[in-house]
């Protein structure tokens, strides 16, 4: 029986809800026959790579704009291209009102806020071209700050780390407060502390005060007024001009020292600690909500898509329902595969899917399930008898022998030492790359023969593992990338060197063998673990870069804006530092520069440097407020933010190292590897105890980041949500409950005592217990009356006890 057009499309309903709960899609579209083709052309791959690539060129305008330009375009292109970006944004919106919800789309904020964004730049150019370039009035550009709320609205990633940032202000704000008062005080003791001090005059005729200077001069650099004071005692906070700001005082007197070493113990040692605490405590808790509700998000639907294949009343998912559905999700999937994935998703191996196990469905569609056959050595399959030689199968085995890698380690520290002993040596005896041109045999004498030796065995040891392991799995493995690429710019270095070319390009990819000593690091346990660590974080840390990079954007384009332009060559008498320090470069005349500029903020090294020949050329306090905003920003609270995302996610990967954790699916897939119908080794399949079918590895999304993270928290609530499909009471009040209780309880005292036998009532009492427990478990979600009577029945219906009587 051919299947109805119906039916098809109920599928392909069921089919975009899983994709929604795979990549996390929260678009609470429409489903009807009119919206979904369009929601799912938006939802394509295509479209969205299209969009951020008009993301990425919108803000990458920045460059080749005036003022800011690192390479100045036509000012013409570049509005054209603006306009052409802002038409794609305007379809975008068009499409997503079309699609969403009736009523949802002005009820979110991010769409109010993105048609706010568009019509304000367009009005920006308007009014560019008016002022600017019609009247020749110079014209700040404000939209272009705004180009980062593009950013943020199309990465869910970045958009999760605001959002979870921006929960987690309130507590964070009470430690600020608590900061910046203890900072006001401070301030105004050192102001009036070191006021009274050089009216007193009591360290004016010292030996140390005839060497530093006037204290007056000392006063009037670091205390003269209040403002003056604040920015000198935050400015301490950071240490940037400590000792320098103790020093004369201290000449006189060490007691003087006190203030600065109290203040210095009380923010370095106890409050910025004390904020660091609380920023990790609530963004942590905002991060594990904020993960629930999307595990939630996931499930929802995935119970919508359920019910959609197996129909309202539906309680188990068939093998062809299954098949169908995955004819639609994934067409590209073989008969054989969505089989295999039927058989995992079915724990109890009864030929049919329930609701709690389909839901599991996007962790599997997260991990790489490939034929074993994809997997066999290619030179197995081409020379299947040479390979098998019993001399050539020895060689094999060797290659993969753990003695192997011990001998390549030690090629690896010897050729790190010649390396080193080699520089060392030119260091110490004055020789440069260009010493001996004329010597004929300057080449051999120069590259050093060693060299040689190690680039040959080097390239004999990737030959052998390419044989040995096969081209694909070589090819896995990050490390023989690296050596491949190594080897690579080796044999192009040596023929530019041979070619007369200077020696210095051999000298810098010589340089890049000794990273090769981290691939011996990685035979350790405990260095094991921390790469592991840095790999599996290196999705988050990709986000958290780009929520700096976010707003590094920002206050790069303010400080264009603000101070393009005034810092130059002749902005400053040579005795000045900024000028002799050479730090004249450090400016925010290009954007380039502001991001070189940013980054040293960052670092905060002699920030103070910088700040002081700002406040010189603008003849303004407002630089301090724009410095120390960006300080706050990027150094207290993103870096503190991923500092707290680091330190957790380690200490979880230490417990999962000591005390590994399965889920549902991994503990499947084990069960199928005793089998051996599947392996999880992806390596050669001569090695495994069986011949398996199918090789699993495990994903490295950020889900499954997530999932390691928040490991218990995540099982817990996907235990409650299991309850609440697969068990008594889905969705029920506390009002209900009380009335379930009291109708069972009197139908035992009025009837069924009379009849019952005494283990029948224990019976009966039992399974009141129980479906008041279930209940309660349930009783914080809202439902509609009929859909609570409804539920109380089946609850009779299953419940055998109930059913007998």
């Amino acid at each position: 029986m051919e299947p109805s057009p119906g039916d098809e499309f109920r599928f392909l309903q069921a089919a975009v809800l899983v994709e929604d709960a795979l990549h996390r899609r929260k678009l609470p579209h429409r489903l009807d026959s009119e919206t979904l083709p369009l929601y799912i052309v938006h939802a394509s791959t295509t479209f969205q790579l299209a969009m951020k690539f008009v993301v990425y060129f919108n803000m990458l305008l920045v460059f080749f704009e005036d003022p800011g330009a690192n390479l100045l375009a036509p000012v013409a292109v570049t509005l054209s291209l603006e306009f052409v970006f802002q038409v794609f944004y305007i379809v975008d919106v068009a499409m997503r009102y079309k699609f969403l919800e009736p009523g949802r789309f002005y009820k979110d904020i991010k769409n109010r806020g993105m048609i706010a964004v568009i019509v304000l730049t367009l009005l920006d150019m308007v009014a560019y071209i008016v002022v600017q370039l019609h009247f020749g009035v110079r014209y700040p550009r404000f939209s272009r700050v705004l180009r980062v709320f593009y950013f943020v609205y199309y990465h869910q990633a970045v958009r999760m780390s605001f959002r979870d940032l921006r929960k987690a202000m309130p507590q964070i704000a009470d430690a600020f407060v608590l900061l910046f008062t203890f900072l006001l005080i401070a301030s105004a003791f050192f102001m009036v502390f070191f006021y009274q001090r050089v009216a007193s005059n009591p360290f004016g005729d010292s030996n140390y005060t005839q060497i530093a200077g006037d204290p007056s001069s000392y006063y009037e650099q670091y205390w003269a007024g209040f403002g003056t004071a604040f920015t000198s005692s935050y400015v301490l906070m950071t240490t940037e001009n400590f000792p320098d700001i103790m020093m004369q005082p201290y000449g006189d007197s060490g007691w003087n020292s006190a203030p600065f070493v109290v203040f210095l113990i009380m923010v370095k040692a106890l409050m910025l600690n004390i904020l660091m605490a609380v920023i990790f405590s609530t963004y942590r808790t905002n991060m594990r909500d904020e993960v629930r509700r999307l595990i939630k998000f996931e499930h929802t639907r995935m119970v919508h898509a359920f019910k959609l294949v197996v129909g309202e009343n539906g309680q188990e998912m068939g093998s062809s329902d299954w098949q169908r559905l995955f004819h639609v999700l994934r067409p590209g999937f073989s008969l054989r595969k969505v089989q295999l994935l039927f058989q995992i998703i079915d724990e109890d191996d009864d030929g049919t899917i329930s609701l709690s196990e389909f839901a599991r469905t996007i962790e599997l569609l997260d991990m790489t399930i490939k034929p074993a056959d994809e997997y066999r050595n290619l030179w197995e399959k081409i020379f299947p008898n040479f390979y098998s030689y019993r001399p050539i199968n020895a060689l094999r085995h060797f290659v993969q022998h753990r003695l192997f890698q011990y001998l390549a380690d030690i090629a690896i520290i010897a050729n790190v030492v010649t390396i080193l002993v080699l520089f060392g040596h030119m260091s110490e005896t004055g020789q440069s790359d260009d010493d001996a041109d004329d010597d004929p045999r300057a080449f051999v004498d120069h590259v050093h023969i060693s060299e040689i030796v190690f680039f040959a065995l080097f390239i004999i040891d990737a030959l052998l593992k390419v044989f040995a392991h096969g081209p694909r799995k070589f090819w896995k493995n990050n490390w023989n990338k690296f050596d491949v690429a190594t080897l690579v710019a080796i044999s192009i270095s040596f023929g530019l060197v041979a070619q007369g070319y200077p020696r210095i390009i051999l000298r810098v990819v010589m340089l890049l063998r000794i990273i090769r000593m981290f691939r011996i690091f990685s035979k350790f346990k405990r260095f094991d673990t921390t790469m592991k660590t840095m790999g599996a974080l290196f999705p988050v840390f990709i986000s958290n870069s780009a929520l700096m990079m976010c707003t590094y954007y920002v206050f790069i384009i303010i400080g264009i804006e603000s101070w393009g332009g005034l810092i130059t060559l002749d902005s400053f008498d040579p005795s000045v530092d900024y000028w002799s320090t050479g730090y004249f470069p450090n400016t925010f005349n290009t954007f380039g520069q502001g991001i070189i500029m940013m980054i040293t903020l960052t670092i905060v090294n002699n920030w103070n440097t910088t700040i002081t020949a700002f406040v010189a050329v603008s003849n303004s306090m407002w630089v301090w407020v724009f410095f120390i905003a960006s300080h706050i920003c990027c150094v207290i609270l993103i870096e503190n933010v991923f500092a707290a995302f680091v330190i957790e996610f380690f200490f979880r990967q230490l417990e999962l190292e000591a005390k590994p954790r399965h889920d549902a699916i991994e503990d499947r897939i084990m069960v199928l590897c005793s089998r051996g119908r599947i392996s999880t080794h992806g390596g050669n399949l001569a090695d495994d105890n069986h011949v398996a079918e199918w090789i699993v590895k495990q994903p490295t999304t950020q889900r499954h980041t997530q999932r390691l993270m928040f490991a218990e928290e995540i099982t817990e609530l996907e235990q409650q949500m299991d309850d609440q499909t697969d068990g008594v009471l889905h969705k029920a009040s506390k009002a209900y409950i009380m009335e379930d209780l009291r109708l069972l309880s009197s139908a035992v005292r009025s009837g069924w005592r009379r009849q019952a036998e005494p283990a029948d009532i224990t019976a009966i009492s039992g399974s009141i217990a129980q479906l008041g427990q279930a209940s309660a478990m349930s009783a914080n979600v809202n439902n509609t009356p009929e859909q609570d009577r409804e539920i109380r029945l089946k609850v009779v219906q299953k419940n055998p006890t109930f059913r007998d009587y």
